[in-house]
């Protein structure tokens, strides 16, 4: 479960590469907010208690967004 979190969160891309060329990309068929990744984990719980961490998860957000769109997860 939290493998296909991590790929359909955008953090970790699953692609194909020759070289420094893309060859081929999993593409997402729901994409899911970091936060269904992160919390579960106990590694992050630093990032949800006391009180949620909005401004580090947005951050974290952000990069899976990149991923998303440098990868052309998303048809």
């Amino acid at each position: 479960r939290l493998s296909r979190l991590a790929k359909e969160s955008g953090l970790f891309p699953v692609f194909e590469a020759e070289g420094d060329e893309i060859t081929g990309v999993s593409k997402i068929r729901k994409l899911a907010p970091v936060e269904e990744y992160l919390m579960p984990q106990k590694r992050y719980q630093h990032l949800f208690k006391p009180e949620i961490d909005k401004e580090t998860i947005g951050r974290i957000q952000q990069i899976a967004d990149r991923n998303v769109v440098k990868f052309g997860l998303i048809d």
